[in-house]
């Protein structure tokens, strides 16, 4: 009875009318959740089509470049070796330097599998020769330490890609930056890693992970010049011709040989009572 009153020579229950409105107010953070919910899948949605539609015109741009007659692929290439150290910061040439001299890299000999364009490579600022360069190095030292160890050569890419984001932080390696529709610049490493497979350089173990590469060689086929360098670029750019062929092939035959000697310095490895064995890069 108390919750009981008279309005308008009406009998009103409160207890009634408080589960009314809590009831009526249920419904309404009902509406609003539903209607943000709405608005916040149609937002995914253009996020995705968004995505889509950059990852699309990648593609296309990716393809119309190979799809470009061979002279002009050639002389872009060819001048992309001539020019590209002027695109470098300060750091950026000397580790560049370091590096060269480490493995013994010339301006004529620099490994045409060291300058890939690759999709989504326009996200990195930093010329591929650069951290293409740095990846190899990674690799060649990741080698040294697992036969110094007496252990199976191996890489496991997440430890690389941290690296890689390292050295983006350290300002080394600069990015384009970007919104969240046009990718991530981790990826174009992925597709490095996955030509330098191609390139007889990494081996995916099983099928089951993409993390976990064997390393097959310690150190790169090189070729005197310029011009056999721009024609294998352009076979790992996918590009063909009689010429690009024939370099390839003696590509082949070089990565071949290097991975014999690198099997049999494994060997030697295993066999040592000395703990150590050095690994010539």
């Amino acid at each position: 009875m108390e919750s009981m009153r008279i309005r308008d020579s009406k009998l009103w229950i409160e207890d009634f009318l408080q589960y009314e409105r809590q009831k009526e107010d249920e419904l309404s953070r009902r509406r609003k959740a539903a209607e943000q919910e709405a608005e916040e899948a149609g937002i995914r949605n253009l996020e995705e089509l968004k995505r889509a539609e950059a990852k699309n015109r990648r593609i296309q741009q990716y393809e119309a470049r190979k799809n470009r007659p061979l002279n002009e692929s050639y002389k872009e290439v060819m001048q992309d070796r001539l020019s590209f150290q002027q695109r470098f910061t300060d750091e950026e040439k000397k580790l560049f330097h370091k590096l060269c001299l480490k493995h013994g890299f010339t301006v004529e000999n620099f490994p045409g599998i060291l300058q890939l364009n690759l999709q989504l490579s326009d996200l990195i600022v930093t010329p591929p020769q650069l951290w293409q360069l740095w990846v190899f190095n990674e690799i060649a030292g990741q080698y040294k330490y697992c036969v110094w160890k007496k252990k199976e050569p191996r890489i496991w890419l997440d430890n690389t890609k941290k690296r890689f984001m390292d050295i983006r932080k350290n300002g080394i390696l600069r990015i384009k930056r970007t919104t969240n529709e046009e990718g991530n610049y981790i990826f174009t490493l992925y597709n490095y890693i996955s030509k330098l497979n191609d390139g007889g350089i990494l081996q995916k173990l099983g099928s089951w992970t993409k993390k976990y590469h064997s390393i097959l060689v310690n150190r790169l086929p090189t070729f005197p010049s310029h011009k056999e360098n721009v024609l294998l670029n352009m076979n790992f750019d996918g590009l063909s011709h009689p010429s690009i062929e024939d370099v390839y092939m003696q590509y082949r035959s070089k990565i071949y040989e290097i991975h014999a000697d690198c099997q049999k310095q494994q060997s030697t490895s295993i066999r040592s009572g000395s703990g150590r064995v050095e690994v010539p890069l």
